[in-house]
């Protein structure tokens, strides 16, 4: 991006505006939990699934930079649709049963205060991290990350969640 730092491209929020999109279209255009299939199941599980998978697989086998700084978060975002949408679908079909499993799925309802405060947490434990190592830095950066997203879900997106409620019955 436009000779933009790597952290830049990959934190902030108006270089992965797109993958924000693709949720948005999803949950409005295509909820796989609210509307009816406009795509037959066998689509999905047999070809959309294993596409999916493939452009994960290749979104992080390609080590190009100008690949990671352009097209890989876009291509990763596109990829997620179908493993979203067969997790929902078919919730006990082989791996995915592991994505409907209950710890995993709140780590799901977490994820976007994850997203945001993951990368703060992870900053301000960097100056610890030669006294700690990397691994106990890390596990501490998840606890805490987990932690603080927790608390945004339960202070502030169940409060605005229960506004939206009242306001729109």
């Amino acid at each position: 991006g436009l000779h933009s730092s790597v952290d830049r491209t990959y934190i902030a929020s108006d270089t992965r505006f797109d993958s924000i999109l693709f949720g948005c279209t999803l949950a409005v255009f295509g909820n796989p939990m609210l509307d009816a299939p406009r795509i037959r199941d066998g689509i999905w599980r047999a070809v959309l699934l294993p596409l999916g998978l493939l452009g994960l697989l290749a979104s992080f086998l390609i080590r190009d930079g100008a690949f990671r700084e352009t097209v890989r978060y876009s291509l990763q975002g596109l990829a997620l649709i179908p493993v979203f949408v067969c997790a929902m679908r078919f919730p006990a079909w082989g791996l995915l049963k592991v994505l409907n499993y209950r710890p995993v799925a709140f780590v799901g309802v977490l994820s976007y205060s994850l997203y945001l405060v993951h990368q703060v947490v992870l900053f301000a434990l960097k100056p610890w991290e030669p006294r700690l190592g990397a691994v106990l830095t890390a596990a501490i950066g998840l606890a805490l990350s987990l932690a603080l997203a927790w608390l945004l879900h339960v202070c502030v997106e169940l409060p605005f969640a229960r506004l939206r409620k009242r306001f729109s019955a």
